[in-house]
């Protein structure tokens, strides 16, 4: 009795790993006009700037993508920094802030988190910033 258990136990296990060994790999990405999606465009971005290349360095490893998905990237990328600076609460303390040492901290902040995102010669990041939160762009 237990030999057979034993045997319908490996049967089972090798019917099973038969059947899922095509779900072990990874689907190939889908590519949409021929180049690569956003979302992965948008993860090469984040992951060259948190490995600290430049805004330039990572415009120039991307050459190959086209103009019009690497501006949709770089809006989003925009966005996000915007809603980190409202998550730090960053309007608040510059409304709280009553020195300059306290100023200084909260452009550290800015400057931190544009560097983090890779875009520290976006003009157009900054123009938000400062219609945002009120900053000059000497200040950033």
């Amino acid at each position: 009795m237990q030999s057979k258990i034993k045997k319908f136990l490996i049967l089972s296990g090798i019917v099973v790993l038969m059947g899922s060994s095509t779900a072990w790999g990874q689907a190939a990405p889908t590519s949409q006009g021929g180049g690569e999606r956003e979302e992965n465009l948008f993860s090469v971005w984040v992951k060259l700037s948190l490995i600290g290349y430049s805004q330039s360095e990572i415009e120039s490893a991307l050459s190959y993508v086209n103009i019009e998905s690497l501006s949709k990237v770089k809006q989003r990328l925009r966005l996000n920094v915007i809603k980190n600076l409202n998550r730090m609460h960053l309007e608040g303390d510059i409304d709280m802030s009553s020195t300059e040492q306290e100023l200084r901290i909260i452009q550290e902040k800015i400057r931190t988190e544009i560097r983090f995102a890779g875009l520290e010669n976006d003009q157009h990041l900054l123009v938000l910033i400062r219609h945002r939160f009120g900053i000059s762009l000497g200040h950033i």
